[in-house]
């Protein structure tokens, strides 16, 4: 049984009684009701196991039978992992503020990247020409610069660049995803060159995929209610290529008016950070880094909004946003944890595309059907629909993040945010039965 006393260093649990580690290992063997698993250092992950048994409770990753060390009752959200459980000593907590400290000049770092990135684009693409022709399905009626989701992209890569040289990140998925994210630059054809067909693009996003799976992991659990932790076996290389899919296109079909996409992923990165640095998950500062690096590209992204993300922004935050979630539950965050925090996006565009499937409509034509270009016709304001979508998304993650520290009850904001997407989906319904 190891835990990490230092950076690069382990030392057996019975062995750190300099530190509180005696009195935490005897709590721990009188009260047995949790046991926490992983190394607790820069960039590495802690995991919660339940019980004294060997089998994984509902929600929580497996041990695989290393690493794993008693923490009494405490730290059922991976407390101990951060540094936070009682009993551990003040060299984990030094840690724990230096890594407060690298993570605070990586954000620093991608905001600011991301601005001037964006104001240069801003700059270039009007000096150049490169607009966003309107047509029947835009938002906007004059023409608009776009691709500013290169200013993320940029921003996001700097912050990451910092976390690497601080020794903040471990590497896993590392070349993977640098790799996609040089292929989904390509996108970038279709905001100032010429549309991408439908086939072009999938292709693209397939090839992104293949390449974070030849470089990075993949779901290998699932946590299914009363079943725990499932093992997918090779179920699990398509349903990494789902999810990944999925994020890329749902960003790219919710980017469709001002703020909307990039407040989503500001609010869904902070959530998500939170939630993974509360494992102890290398995620968790990575996951913040893009909330940066999107408030940077949101100075000219808001209402009125000054460029657009484009396709080239969207790919990117719905891959890095997928990317977040299998790292997160590798590191034993269930999955559903992330749906609940994407719910806005996933219902949006799940109801939209069932709704049009049962009107027999050609599923991969453009239009503008999706509750929120619904709603901005009916007269809706960008910055009252941006705050609506925030909001829920807002309580999905405070529901989330509270349950997992166990407040069960958390779990009701969660219901109420379901209740809103439900109850608004038959608001607009009710007003507009007929839209075509």
């Amino acid at each position: 049984m190891q835990l990490c006393a230092g950076r690069g260093r382990t030392a057996d649990v019975r062995r750190i009684g300099r530190c509180g580690g005696c009195r935490h290992r005897r709590r721990a063997a009188q009260d047995p009701s949790a046991r926490v698993v992983g190394a607790v250092g820069a960039g590495d992950s802690g995991l919660v196991r339940a019980g004294t048994g060997d089998r994984p409770q509902p929600g929580l990753a497996p041990a695989g039978g290393e690493r794993v060390f008693n923490c009494g009752g405490a730290g059922r959200f991976g407390l101990c992992a951060t540094g936070f459980c009682r009993g551990i000593g003040p060299h984990l907590r030094r840690m724990t503020m230096i890594a407060v400290w690298h993570m605070a000049l990586a954000t620093g770092c991608a905001g600011a990247v991301g601005c001037a990135a964006t104001w240069l684009v801003v700059a270039l693409t009007r000096r150049c020409g490169l607009f966003d022709q309107p047509n029947e399905r835009s938002a906007h009626t004059a023409p608009m610069p776009t691709a500013g989701g290169l200013g993320v992209v940029a921003g996001f890569w700097a912050g990451v660049a910092v976390l690497y040289g601080a020794g903040s990140w471990v590497g896993e998925g590392l070349g993977g995803w640098l790799a996609a994210s040089a292929l989904l630059l390509l996108a970038v054809i279709d905001d100032w060159l010429r549309p991408m067909r439908p086939w072009e693009k999938i292709l693209l996003l397939l090839v992104a995929i293949a390449v974070w799976l030849a470089w990075a992991p993949h779901l290998q659990w699932l946590a299914v209610p009363g079943l725990g932790q499932v093992a997918l076996g090779w179920w699990g290389w398509p349903l990494t290529v789902a999810w990944f899919f999925f994020l890329c296109n749902a960003f790219n079909f919710m980017d469709g008016i001002d703020g909307l996409s990039g407040l989503q992923t500001l609010c869904t990165a902070l959530w998500t950070g939170a939630l993974l640095w509360g494992l102890g998950s290398a995620a968790g500062p990575v996951a913040w880094v893009l909330a940066a690096a999107t408030a940077g590209f949101l100075v000219f992204n808001l209402p009125p909004a000054r460029i657009f993300m484009g396709d080239v922004g969207a790919l990117f935050v719905g891959f890095s946003v997928a990317a977040c979630g299998i790292l997160g539950a590798q590191a034993g965050l269930p999955l559903w944890c992330f749906v609940m925090v994407l719910a806005v996006y996933i219902f949006d565009v799940g109801y939209t595309l069932v709704r049009r499937g049962l009107r027999g409509e050609n599923l991969t034509r453009a239009h503008r059907k999706h509750l929120y270009q619904r709603l901005d016709r009916m007269g809706w304001s960008h910055w009252r629909i941006d705050a609506v979508a925030v909001g829920i998304t807002s309580l999905m993650g405070l529901g989330v993040y509270g349950y997992l520290i166990g407040l069960t009850a958390s779990l009701g904001l969660c219901g109420l945010g379901g209740i809103a997407l439900v109850a608004g989906a038959a608001w607009i319904e009710a007003r507009d039965p007929d839209f075509v």
